[in-house]
């Protein structure tokens, strides 16, 4: 009984990482703006990917 209460809870803290990662994903800005919260085009996404690999 111990081994499944500790699986268990292992599972667990193994989803709420996922989940946390999830909605807080550690991505640039422009990243962010274009895919996530699509509030630039693709020309300016584009502009400021150029901008930031260089």
């Amino acid at each position: 009984m111990k081994t499944y209460t500790y699986l268990s809870i292992v599972l667990l803290a193994f989803d709420a990482y996922a989940l946390w990662v999830g909605i807080h994903p550690h991505v640039p800005e422009s990243y962010r703006k274009y895919f996530i919260e699509h509030s630039i085009t693709q020309e300016e996404f584009l502009k400021l990917y150029r901008d930031r690999a260089l």
